[in-house]
């Protein structure tokens, strides 16, 4: 199914938000129209290469 095994989404971490913070976080969601957990990856994955930046290398 998958050419390169590295592409499996197959790694889990687990991260706890506060009331305020999981409420601003799916306003946000809703808002792009997206599920909740998709909206948190994409955004991780964007500061993520934010970071890297400084380095002139792109991660994903």
């Amino acid at each position: 199914m998958y050419d390169n095994r590295k592409h499996v989404r197959d790694n889990k971490v687990l991260v706890r938000f506060n009331e305020d913070e999981i409420e601003a976080i799916r306003a946000l969601a809703v808002l792009k129209r997206k599920q909740t957990a998709a909206f948190i990856y994409e955004m991780v994955l964007n500061q993520v290469n934010k970071e890297c930046d400084h380095f002139n290398s792109k991660v994903v």
